[in-house]
């Protein structure tokens, strides 16, 4: 698919998708929607919030085969997730591809 006309500055979403609008900067509605859900900003997620979060979601997993699913699309972004998910946090992960 080719990209079409404007991208997003922060996703890369652009404009094949009919409802997407952009601010003065160049962020896309579903990233400012995103923003308003999301309590934290990134710059406020800090190393022992996302440790904790990890602590969590590995006693969670103790009641099956996996401690979480990660998308795997084979870009650095998905491969980086994947690593330290197994390798940092030693998660029992099951990676998807589509």
């Amino acid at each position: 698919m080719a990209i079409i006309g404007q991208m997003c500055s922060r996703c890369v979403l652009d404009q094949s998708d009919p409802n997407i609008v952009f601010d003065v900067s160049g962020e896309c509605n579903y990233c400012k929607k995103y923003d308003g859900i999301m309590p934290l900003t990134r710059q406020q997620c800090s190393s022992a919030r996302l440790e904790k979060v990890m602590r969590d979601v590995k006693n969670e997993g103790k009641k099956g085969d996996y401690d979480a699913i990660v998308g795997m699309s084979g870009g650095v972004d998905s491969s980086f997730v994947l690593y330290k998910a197994v390798k940092e946090y030693g998660l029992r992960v099951l990676a998807l591809h589509v």
